[in-house]
């Protein structure tokens, strides 16, 4: 009898189930033989049973690493009610249940033991390990090993070195979503030894995906709003932040008091937390809103719809989160509400996550200039820190000092750093890791940005490229499928219009981002443009009159239909952006070689209000690619030091908003000045005349010789949320 043929049957006897899923015997297959597995597959589709149903058949025990203690504990009682013999050690076990469970281990009366990767820095734990060694090592949640994942966790990078100190068993790496540069980095972490690789779950035929454009804060509420009345059925809203579930949980209740809703995040107690769970896996809960704290580890199959209030950072979230739709196999929509401040949110949260160099220096020559008894502890205030160093928030810093207190070198007690000793001279943290972080972090944005702003195509098409490579069949019920316009070769307008955008950018391939181009062809003349002379390059004014808005649309649509591709841009100082270049389908159509069938182009569209001298009035945040980022961080630095010398906050200068226009639009006049919003004559006669001579000296500044100037480039912005 074959181990398959065994397998099939403690399948039916133990688990219950007639037949595999797609892809778990492949995957059971390779693990009865010994061989190292990776697995990728939507959570509640059968992962878990690819490493339970060997450790049942096989001799010894399956050693789990999981991330969430709550998701062990689900899993543990889960193996029980099917008879497999399973325990966990977490922190919130006494010592006796910790004793419990290692006396179990030693006499051999366990299938599988459920660990977090923190226990691995306890000496015990792992002299135990070595003396009751495991058949196989499971990493659950593989992506979290992965700086290239969106969850990554420093103490998953351990496990290699941990699996080698136990005798280096077969390895089952298992995830939900993993990009091939994810899925090369896992297997590369933990050495895996050719791997069977095991992906699924990326047709899902009975979800149907749409992206819904919302302009303003109100519109996303009455989408918000038509589409849970639309719905029958369990219904889970995603928004990016606490306040945003909290205000939109109450305004829900308002307008549709007629069903359940509660909201669900990090801040709510532990006990709340899991009680508002239990109570919407019971079906108690009509709409759950939450961040991206819930879900992972939950299996609910008759979610109907997953809405997506605010956009997330990457479309390994937004795939995750998403696919919690419709695993009972019937139909079930996943809705995604687009709105340009939702970029600034996100760009927000990465800035926050991902603290440049030159703050790492800083904070590390003033924590050790700080040490001037090394034997007594000090305690720093970090809103003290943050005025040292010149920062008006301190999410950056936060993180700044996290990225410390894991090299032991201070310990993060609520609002204070604790000191003890004296610091390192040389700062302990690979830099360009940090910057190659950052620049991962802003192409998985730009990707997610990519998903919505996308007109044509196939939704599950592109998350399917993304993911493997290859887009496959277009599912023909997405909201592009359904919509989009019929290709068709262009008329002779049209093609005009291309060829004029493409010819400019081939004449500066790859040397500026989309904002620049942008404004040589609506013929700006800002003085970024005139000192350069690109007033002078072919195109410049070729659409003079229309609005940058819609000439920046046109080469958005370009770049959608591969005409213009977007190349990663990094400056001197570490600011991440796009530059343009032309394709190899471009230079065809240039050379008359080819003439593509495409949908129809965006209209063009009226004057630009920058064009009239109008700017900053509307009130409208500045779009991400317009923004100068270094530009943006000197303007920081700038009102900070005003700030300081005369103890004023530094909004009392200008806000957040006023300075985003600036670094899209510097002024260089009076009238240009105060023309920004929130710049009138008490602010020109404060400090304008000196701010302009101060941008004058900025761009005077030499510049990185790998680029003509910092600011060519797509650069997007920080908000203040």
């Amino acid at each position: 009898m074959t181990d398959i043929t065994v397998a099939r049957r403690v399948l039916e006897a133990r688990f219950g189930h007639s037949g595999f899923l797609c892809g778990q015997l492949e995957a059971v297959e390779a693990a009865l033989d010994g061989r190292d597995v990776l697995v990728v597959m939507p959570t509640g589709s059968g992962k878990s049973l690819c490493y339970q149903l060997p450790a049942v058949m096989q001799p010894g025990y399956t050693l789990v690493i999981s991330p969430l203690i709550a998701l062990m504990k689900d899993q543990v009682d889960q193996m029980r009610a099917k008879g497999v013999a399973a325990a966990t050690v977490h922190s919130g076990l006494t010592a006796g249940e910790r004793h419990e469970v290692a006396r179990q281990l030693r006499e051999d009366r366990l299938d599988v033991l459920l660990v977090a990767p923190e226990r691995f820095r306890s000496p015990r734990f792992l002299e135990l390990l070595q003396q009751h060694r495991p058949n196989r090592l499971v990493v659950d949640e593989a992506h979290c090993i992965s700086q290239w994942g969106h969850d990554f966790r420093p103490d998953y990078r351990r496990i290699g070195a941990v699996a080698t100190e136990l005798g280096r068993p077969p390895i089952s790496a298992l995830t939900a979503t993993a990009t091939p540069d994810v899925r090369h980095d896992i297997a590369a972490q933990l050495e895996l030894r050719q791997p069977t690789e095991v992906l699924t779950g990326f047709d899902r035929p009975n979800l149907s995906f749409a992206v819904m454009p919302a302009d303003t804060r109100i519109d996303k509420l009455e989408l918000t709003v038509r589409q849970l009345a639309d719905c029958s059925g369990t219904r889970l809203v995603y928004a990016a932040s606490r306040r945003s579930v909290e205000e939109l949980c109450a305004n829900l209740r308002k307008r549709l008091p007629k069903l359940s809703t509660e909201a669900y995040h990090a801040g709510l107690a532990d006990g709340q937390r899991a009680a508002i769970q239990d109570r919407f896996m019971a079906g108690g809960i009509d709409v759950l809103v939450a961040t991206n704290a819930f879900g992972m580890g939950v299996d609910k199959p008759d979610i109907r719809l997953v809405m997506h209030f605010d956009m997330p950072g990457s479309l390994e979230a937004y795939y995750q989160e998403a696919g919690r739709a419709g695993r009972d196999g019937k139909p079930a929509r996943c809705v995604l509400l687009r709105h340009g401040g939702d970029h600034f949110v996100q760009r927000f949260f990465l800035d926050n996550s991902n603290p440049p160099p030159d703050l790492l220096r800083r904070l590390h020559r003033v924590l050790r200039s700080g040490r001037d008894d090394t034997e007594a502890q000090l305690r720093v205030p970090i809103a003290a820190l943050a005025v040292q160093l010149g920062l008006d928030k301190e999410g950056a810093l936060r993180t700044a000092l996290r990225m410390l207190q894991l090299h032991d070198l201070l310990q993060l007690e609520g609002d204070s750093v604790l000191l003890q000793g004296t610091l390192p001279a040389e700062l302990p943290i690979d830099l360009a890791a940090c910057r190659d972080k950052r620049r991962r972090d802003e192409q998985r944005l730009t990707k997610m940005l990519d998903y919505t702003r996308s007109s044509v195509g196939c939704r599950p098409g592109r998350i399917r490229r993304y993911f493997l490579g290859a887009p496959g069949e277009d599912c023909g019920q997405c909201d592009l499928c359904t919509t989009t316009a019929v290709p068709e070769l262009p008329s002779e307008g049209a093609l005009a219009r291309i060829r004029t955008v493409l010819e400019c950018v081939r004449r500066l391939d790859l040397r500026f981002g989309p904002h620049r181009i942008v404004q040589i062809l609506t013929g700006s003349r800002s003085a970024e443009i005139l000192e350069r002379g690109l007033d002078r390059q072919h195109g410049y004014g070729a659409f003079r009159g229309e609005s940058a808005g819609a000439v920046r649309e046109l080469v958005q649509w370009l770049a959608q239909h591969e005409l213009l591709l977007l190349e990663p841009f990094q400056s001197r100082t570490g600011v991440q952006g796009h530059v343009v270049g032309i394709t190899a389908s471009a230079a065809d159509l240039l050379e008359g070689k080819v003439v593509p069938k495409l949908p129809p182009l965006p209209s063009a569209g009226a004057r630009s209000s920058r064009d009239t001298k109008t700017r900053g009035t509307t009130g409208d945040a500045v779009e991400a690619e317009r923004i100068d980022r270094e530009l943006q961080s000197a303007l920081r630095g700038y009102r900070a030091r005003w700030a300081r010398d005369n103890s004023l906050p530094p909004y009392m200068l200008f806000s957040n908003q006023s300075l985003d226009q600036m670094a899209a639009d510097p002024p260089s006049s009076r009238e240009e000045f105060l023309a920004i919003k929130g710049l009138g004559e008490k602010k020109w006669e404060a400090f304008g005349a000196d701010l302009l001579r101060w941008l004058r000296g900025w761009r005077e500044q030499p510049r990185s010789a790998t680029v003509s100037a910092p600011e060519e480039s797509d650069r997007g912005a920080r908000r203040q949320v």
